[in-house]
């Protein structure tokens, strides 16, 4: 479902000398006019919302600034964040895992926006204007690099199933960044978060790898065959690592929540 850019309690109040009543709806403001599919789930959304008594008070919300302890923003914190020494949540996330060298460095300069897509190259002048700059998955947008590895209809379509595998839902985030961050912020046991934290960047590296496929030698996007080489890829890699595995690969892949709960 698309990610709401803003969201409140619309909140209105009656004082009289025996009580004051507070009722509250949620007002959800999309980025853009949903499709019929997602004003469905909207519905279902806003149903399991009203179906729950929210907690309110009548302070009104606020930015806190997490970096300063009393919330407010002040330069001194914003210098010791940056000259403490302390490592991004991404970049730990994308160094400390067991894919290959090769991946992480790849996924290194994806979150630094380094990566040669399309609007990247135009950006730089480096493009002709008749060259085509849509996506060459879903051909409706520009091939920015948040559109091509994650916000992809097609694309997204791919995590989606690969959450689903994991046993998990989701919403995307808004950004290649925004992803990460998120997925490193999530913890699991020992032999659950090696697998874990591989699953993304098997996935960055394979959607760029399919891409440059369609690009360059004209093959057609396999989104099902993306997917499965995905899982096969993450697999492979844990497997690298955890030689005490007695789980084929194929075992892992068609059964990974089952052997999860095993392995754990």
């Amino acid at each position: 479902m698309v990610i709401p850019h803003h969201y409140w309690y619309v909140i209105t109040s009656t004082n009289s000398k025996e009580r004051k009543r507070i009722t509250a709806r949620w007002d959800l403001k999309f980025r853009r006019r949903l499709r019929a599919w997602e004003e469905l789930e909207a519905v279902r959304l806003m149903d399991k919302l009203n179906s729950n008594t929210p907690c309110l008070t009548e302070k009104a919300d606020a930015l806190v600034w997490k970096a300063s302890s009393n919330g407010l923003f002040n330069t001194a914190a914003v210098y010791n964040k940056l000259t403490s020494g302390q490592v991004l949540p991404a970049t730990e996330l994308i160094w400390k895992n067991v894919s290959p060298p090769k991946v992480k460095f790849f996924c290194w300069l994806v979150w630094k926006g380094r990566i040669k897509s399309r609007a990247y190259l135009q950006s730089l002048g480096l493009m002709d204007q008749n060259t085509r700059s849509d996506c060459v998955f879903c051909n409706e947008e520009l091939e920015s690099l948040n559109h091509v590895m994650l916000l992809c209809p097609v694309v997204w379509q791919v995590w989606s199933n690969l959450l689903k595998w994991w046993g998990m839902q989701w919403v995307s985030p808004q950004s290649v960044v925004g992803l990460l961050d998120w997925w490193r912020g999530i913890k699991w046991r020992k032999v659950e978060g090696i697998i874990w934290k591989v699953i993304p960047l098997a996935t960055l590296w394979s959607v760029w790898k399919m891409r440059n496929e369609c690009v360059f030698n004209g093959k057609q996007p396999l989104m099902v065959e993306l997917l499965e080489l995905i899982k096969t890829r993450v697999i492979l890699w844990f497997k690298a690592e955890s030689r005490d595995s007695f789980y084929s690969v194929q075992e892992l892949v068609l059964n990974l929540q089952h052997v999860r709960q095993i392995l754990c």
